[in-house]
């Protein structure tokens, strides 16, 4: 389940700095590329586990649940029913100020150094 989250993060980071890849070489390779290329092999390494670790003879246990070892039965059980939940709170009301906040930067300043204070500001303020 680490690889699984761990591959979706580095896909995020990619889409999230989308406007920022073309910027720069250096841009396009470390928030891009290196992201991206991570997070596929962390998926591949997911796919490669369920395989693995689906195999009831390999199984300490023995034990096998829909013909499948039990260990991949929770954790694809577990993805699924936080895939659900996170449904369920996206679409209740009461959540807007987590999903509606606008997103912010961090102020240049503070960033290099240069200043302390509050690090990140709306990014409409920049």
């Amino acid at each position: 389940m680490i690889a699984f989250y761990y591959a979706l993060t580095g896909f995020a980071c990619a889409i999230f700095y989308r406007r920022e890849l073309t910027k720069s070489a250096s841009n396009f390779l470390f928030i891009g590329v290196g992201p991206v290329l991570g997070g596929l092999i962390l998926f591949g390494l997911f796919v490669k586990a369920i395989f693995e670790y689906s195999k009831v003879e390999d199984s300490y246990s023995g034990d096998a649940l829909f013909g499948i070892a039990i260990p991949v039965v929770l954790g694809l059980g577990l993805l699924l029913v936080g895939a659900v939940l996170m449904l369920v709170w996206r679409f209740t009301p009461g959540h807007q100020d987590y999903f509606g906040r606008k997103t912010s930067i961090v102020d240049p300043e503070v960033a290099a150094g240069r200043k302390a204070g509050i690090a990140a500001v709306p990014e409409e303020a920049v």
